[in-house]
């Protein structure tokens, strides 16, 4: 295997601050050691033998490893299990993290616990060798008080500027350059930025080649995961392809750093599980403030939500605190609604089941208030999803389908176990996976809630671009069914009713 020996990019980093450093192979290297002894240069560190980046960045009383263990192809993410006191003479004694979403958990623990570490990234590499995966909630200690509301939890994560401009940059090496599609010739992408009572958030919308405002359109709006941005999940999704071909409207939306320093929605937090609070009202203001805009003529009964991830949690949560606003949603490895209420419970929902499903539709249908109505869900998940358990793809279908029984007495099929119709097929591409695709109908036959199961798939967009292509990130995969494709006609079946 080949080893990394290019030199790290120049880039000064100031004494006891995280920072950030990449090589020409595409290493990633997020330091969050507080302990940073003093300023130096990055020109100084290299991935070859003449100098030891980890033993460095750890500080001096961890044992040097050899750097020649560590290269682009193997290695991602390296967190010591130990306190700085302890020594670690080899690679084996480290853990390998393979998934964006602990990374951003993992950096939020650290700062809570004052924990030095250092975190390597290929993300050339990012869905492999998962035969070292360890949870994230093996890696540290738990949170002794949970963080109840949204002002303490984001007082724990505080970054100074300096970490933050880190963090931005590490993001944005992750992300490759868009380039446009071949051949085509694409609509156009416009940034806005919303202000409301709740807050405000930065978004794009796209307009279709071709689009007139003779008649209404439907909106689709699409909520990035962790790490994600407007622009790697178009590029993902390849929603701007299918806009211009049924043409649509698309808005992309992706977290604040200032609100959440990786980007993940805070779907933990109880202001953000709320009507009318955080970032329901902000994003649920977004649909409004496009479907009033004149540049567009918008069907309100057409407006669609869609979510990957952290995205695919707040979808939920919009289909329960904004009914009238959405008329169907889809989820993408997601979490039911009122899965976690706090940071602690998000951490150990990574590994295991949230709350019993029947009791959170019920809470869920509580949330929609004098809006309720059926909100038809469509959820897609891997079955070796490492981020977010596939049993969290169950959990939606059940509380959303309990949800859809209280609201709308037409539907009545809340069994898990006895859905409608149930087909098992391959995804019609190279390699693809195989996937089940389970139905609960209302009593007229139509469906309300659907599972999409893809045997052997990790956490991504499923049937989207191929990774880090063309725009794309690390969270797709073209070997599936496409999640555009077959939640958009989900959607174009589910227009809100009068």
């Amino acid at each position: 295997m080949a080893r990394t020996q290019s030199r790290i990019t120049s880039t000064s980093i100031p004494a006891g601050a995280p920072g950030v450093v990449t090589n020409s192979n595409g290493l990633l290297v997020v330091v969050t050691n507080s302990n940073w002894p003093t300023s130096t240069d990055s020109d100084d560190l290299t991935a070859s033998d003449s100098i030891n980046p980890v033993s460095f960045f750890t500080g001096p009383d961890i044992k040097p490893i050899d750097s020649d263990d560590i290269t682009s192809s193997e290695a991602r993410i390296f967190v010591p299990l130990v306190k700085s006191t302890t020594a670690v003479e080899k690679l084996e004694d480290w853990t390998v993290v393979t998934d964006m979403l602990s990374i951003c958990l993992f950096l939020v623990i650290t700062r809570l616990l004052s924990t030095p570490a250092v975190v390597l990234i290929s993300p050339l590499t990012i869905h492999a060798n998962k035969n070292r995966q360890l949870p994230l909630s093996k890696m540290v200690q738990p949170i002794s008080k949970p963080l109840e509301s949204r002002q303490s939890a984001l007082k724990a994560v505080q970054l100074s500027s300096t970490a933050l401009t880190a963090l931005t940059a590490a993001r944005a090496a992750i992300l490759p350059t868009v380039s446009k599609r071949s051949g085509v010739t694409p609509g156009t992408t416009t940034e806005f930025t919303y202000n409301g009572t709740a807050g405000s958030r930065d978004y794009n919308v796209y307009t279709p080649n071709g689009y007139t405002k003779t008649s209404r359109v439907p909106l689709v709006l699409v909520l990035c995961g962790c790490y994600e941005t407007p622009t790697s999940i178009a590029a993902d999704s390849r929603l701007d392809a299918l806009a211009d071909k049924e043409q649509f409207i698309v808005a992309y939306l992706s977290q604040s750093l200032s609100a959440n320093p990786y980007g993940c929605w805070n779907w933990f937090l109880l202001d953000d599980q709320t009507r009318g609070s955080g970032e329901p009202a902000i994003i649920a203001g977004i649909a409004q403030t496009v479907q009033n805009n004149t540049a567009w003529n918008i069907d309100k009964n057409r407006t669609y939500v869609v979510g990957l991830s952290t995205g695919a949690a707040m979808t939920v949560i919009l289909g329960a605190t904004y009914p009238d606003v959405f008329a169907a949603i889809g989820v993408g490895s997601g979490f039911q609604y009122k899965s976690a209420t706090s940071l602690a419970d998000a951490l150990a929902q990574d590994v295991g089941p949230g709350p019993d499903p029947v009791q959170q539709g019920h809470i869920a249908h509580q949330a929609m208030g004098p809006f309720a109505r059926r909100v038809p869900t469509i959820v897609f998940h891997g079955t070796a999803d490492i981020v977010v358990p596939e049993i969290h793809g169950k959990e939606v279908t059940i509380s959303m389908a309990v949800a859809n029984s209280l609201a709308d007495p037409s539907f009545t099929n809340t069994d898990f176990n006895k859905p409608n119709s149930n087909v098992t097929m391959k995804a019609p591409v190279p390699d693809g996976y195989t996937y089940s695709a389970a139905s609960w109908n209302d009593i007229n036959g139509k469906p309300v809630v659907q599972f999409y199961q893809i045997h052997g798939m990790d956490h991504a967009w499923s049937g989207g671009a191929p990774p880090l292509v063309d725009g794309a990130d690390v969270f797709t995969d073209p070997r599936g069914p496409s999640f555009t494709d077959i939640a958009y006609r989900f959607f174009l079946d589910n227009p809100r009713s009068a």
